[in-house]
């Protein structure tokens, strides 16, 4: 029965019904085997929840508030991964909700530590290469491309790794290297309507490249592969016109 209350409040997470997800975890106690599921579950719950209240905070007040709620949420999951390091879906999680939480004193070395350790323990994870390479993203490009590399050659099948590797690839410019890693995304994930408006976005920037080195030939070739690819696109239109 507390397992079926695990999957119960799972679905209602799901549906944004955190409140009611909480209310069906509670009845779990330390002497059920459902415990582990139900500790990470209540970490999640109070994690999104601070995390609305955090999006929706409007004065200097409530962002104040939703960033208590939140870190004590993360001590909840610090809590959960400690009682069980070998729960990999828990640690994946846990850093997932720790690397929004720039307010926190020594975050940059902490999120590290956090990040490095996750790979060092968890080494045949996609997700735990891409969590890392999100951390890195900001300090070392050269790193966060490197864990992305090994994040989709793991696991294939996840959307955020190659859509990563695409914003960092176009920030420099390198648009020619970010199709080919959409490419290969789209392979795997044909029906990716993300990886479709990444590609759209690509061949948008491509024409743009054109345009302004006056070739309005292949500028115009760009704008009708985006907007075969999205044809409601605004970007593909504009640069139609």
């Amino acid at each position: 029965l507390d397992h079926a209350r695990v999957t119960r409040a799972t679905a209602l997470t799901g549906l944004g019904r955190y409140d009611d997800a909480l209310d069906t975890l509670d009845p779990i106690t330390s002497n059920s085997t459902a415990i582990r599921e139900a500790s990470h579950g209540r970490a999640l719950v109070k994690t999104l929840m601070a995390d609305t209240k955090l999006r929706s905070a409007r004065t200097q007040e409530g962002k104040q508030e939703a960033a208590d709620l939140y870190t004590k949420a993360l001590l909840s999951y610090r809590k959960v991964v400690e009682l069980w390091p070998d729960f990999e879906v828990a640690r994946h999680d846990y850093l997932n909700a720790y690397i929004p939480a720039i307010w926190l004193k020594n975050y940059y070395i902490d999120v590290t530590k956090l990040a490095n350790a996750l790979v060092k323990d968890f080494p045949k994870s996609g997700r735990a290469y891409y969590l890392r390479a999100r951390v890195f993203k900001e300090v070392d490009e050269t790193a966060a491309l490197k864990d992305l590399k090994a994040s989709v050659q793991l696991d294939p099948y996840r959307e955020e790794p190659y859509l990563l590797v695409v914003q960092l690839l176009r920030n420099t410019g390198r648009n020619k290297e970010a199709k080919l890693v959409i490419d290969k995304g789209l392979r795997s994930l044909p029906d990716s309507s993300r990886l479709k408006q990444a590609l759209c976005e690509t061949y948008v920037s491509f024409g743009y490249h054109h345009k302004n080195t006056q070739n309005l030939e292949l500028a115009g070739e760009s704008a009708a592969r985006a907007r075969d690819l999205i044809p409601d696109s605004p970007a593909a239109w504009q640069l139609t016109a």
